[in-house]
């Protein structure tokens, strides 16, 4: 195992988030074999080095993969709120072990949420730039017309950018409502809902049925199943490999822009650079400075250049028309 700070393995091990262990530091209440360690910031290896709170020896928790079928009325959230309202933590009994969930459902959705303590893996399965695909099956007031599916499939404005899902079809039409099947790779917030409001439909009830190759099947509301070795590899795979191929893109634009940035620090090169330097990188011969050479000779005049008659003294009076 890699090295890592010591409040991020008292995290892991369960001793509280990280700003709680970082307490713990400060009051000298943690030793790294057998010394005592007061120093925020401090790097430990937990394979090597033997970490204890007031003489208890800790060890790293085995990593826990929880899928859970969340119901509606529950925040994904490790406190609670001033309403008090209930977590889906509450659905798990894992004594010692400190979860978390990957990602987020807003409190009226239900459906696939999952519970780790494994820190990579929820990066990779909740960050954006691994395009790991959620479904989702939501009920909507209203009937959609194949125009109006076509424009969701297009892609909808919102204030953080477009959304765009992968697949939008329709399950059933019922008398005034209309059941569909959305799958996106974006994790913007409550962005289901918004996508229909702005196709001009309310959503009644929505449900996430599946992330990436998981999928929720025969899991009842409120309960909650291991991840299997199979699932849990096809998850890591699906993100590496999404990250590799439909994530090349974003890699491609940071390369280019790296690339911008590069040449506009480089001399004679980019929007700031001065003509003279412009000419040089461009292979031509630099823009002289000062009053234009027109082939005449400039004439020198007297001190009194004009006389009293306004006539120029060296010059021939002009001839009257």
């Amino acid at each position: 195992m890699t090295r890592m700070r010591l409040q991020k393995f008292l995290a892991l091990v369960g001793l509280g988030s990280r700003r709680a262990c970082e307490t713990l530091i400060a009051e000298g209440r943690i030793s790294v074999d057998g010394t005592p360690v007061t120093k925020l910031g401090t790097t430990i290896d937990p394979d090597l080095q033997k970490v204890a709170q007031d003489g208890v020896p800790l060890k790293m928790p085995k990593k826990v993969y929880l899928l859970v079928n969340k119901p509606v009325g529950y925040i994904c959230s490790s406190r609670r709120d001033r309403t008090d309202r209930p977590l889906v933590l509450d659905l798990v009994e894992k004594p010692g072990i400190r979860l978390f969930t990957v990602g987020r459902l807003d409190v009226d959705s239900k459906g696939a949420i999952i519970l780790t303590n494994d820190g990579d893996f929820a990066n990779i399965v909740a960050h954006p730039r691994y395009d790991i695909p959620k479904t989702y099956k939501l009920r909507v007031r209203g009937q959609l017309t194949e125009d109006e599916i076509e424009m969701l499939r297009k892609g909808v404005w919102l204030a953080e950018g477009k959304a765009t899902p992968i697949e939008v079809r329709i399950i059933k039409r019922l008398r005034s409502e209309t059941i569909v099947r959305m799958t996106l790779k974006e994790g913007k917030n409550r962005i289901i809902r918004r996508v229909m409001a702005k196709a001009g439909f309310k959503v009644i009830e929505l449900e996430r049925t599946r992330i990436g190759p998981v999928a929720l099947g025969s899991l009842k509301t409120g309960r909650n199943r291991n991840l299997n070795s199979v699932e849990i590899k096809k998850l890591l795979t699906a993100g590496t490999d999404s990250f590799g191929a439909a994530g090349k893109g974003a890699a491609r634009k940071r390369r280019g822009r790296r690339k911008v940035q590069e040449r506009k620090t480089e001399p004679g090169t980019g929007p700031a650079r001065s003509r003279q330097t412009k000419g040089k990188a461009a292979g031509s011969r630099a823009k002289p400075t000062g009053p234009r050479k027109t082939g005449k000779k400039k004439v020198q005049r007297p001190p009194a250049a004009r006389r009293k008659t306004g006539k120029v003294q060296g010059k021939r009076p002009r001839r009257p028309r």
